[in-house]
């Protein structure tokens, strides 16, 4: 895991193994046209945030997992649902945060990762899984995680830029 702030906002990046995963049937499934797979490895990653806004600190985690493929289509799941309390999180008390991601968020998630997917040169064929979540009762929301759902998107399906950089563009923030 690596931690970094961005202004005020604190944020990590999370790699393969270290924020277990969700299961289960996705909650949302897309299909879109890719280019010839210009990937060959798995990738996958996870990007948590938390960000002071006046009195509230907007808090999420996202993540996904990039599995190649010669299909010549992107398959894209979210996976949903409450777990356990996530005691490693960004936000601190007051937060409650809950690994998975509400049920309210996944439209979000979708049109983030549509949204990330219009930000890179050529869509990768093969299977995207938002498959590492983590929510808070009180600074969580809807524009949050897509703005995290694009960032995500543009990690992991390009990777060509630094992670704090596509952070910084899709959160708006310093």
């Amino acid at each position: 895991m690596i931690e970094v702030r961005l202004g005020s906002a604190r944020a990590r990046l999370w790699e393969n193994g270290e924020l277990p995963r969700l299961t289960g049937e996705p909650a949302a499934n897309r299909q879109l046209a890719a280019a010839p797979p210009a990937l060959s490895e798995i990738t996958s990653l996870a990007v948590e945030v938390a960000i002071p806004r006046g009195g509230v600190v907007s808090y999420g985690l996202l993540g996904a997992t990039f599995v190649p493929d010669a299909t010549g289509s992107l398959s894209i799941s979210v996976l949903s649902g409450d777990g356990q309390p996530f005691t490693r999180a960004l936000a601190g008390p007051p937060e409650e945060v809950m690994i998975g991601l509400a049920n309210e968020y996944v439209d979000s998630v979708i049109n983030g990762i549509l949204a990330g997917t219009m930000a890179i040169p050529a869509i990768p064929g093969g299977s995207l899984v938002t498959d590492r979540a983590a929510h808070g009762a009180i600074g969580s929301s809807a524009l949050l995680f897509r703005e995290l759902a694009a960032c995500v998107t543009r990690l992991v399906l390009d990777g060509s830029e630094p992670w704090q950089d596509a952070l910084r563009q899709e959160l708006h923030l310093p």
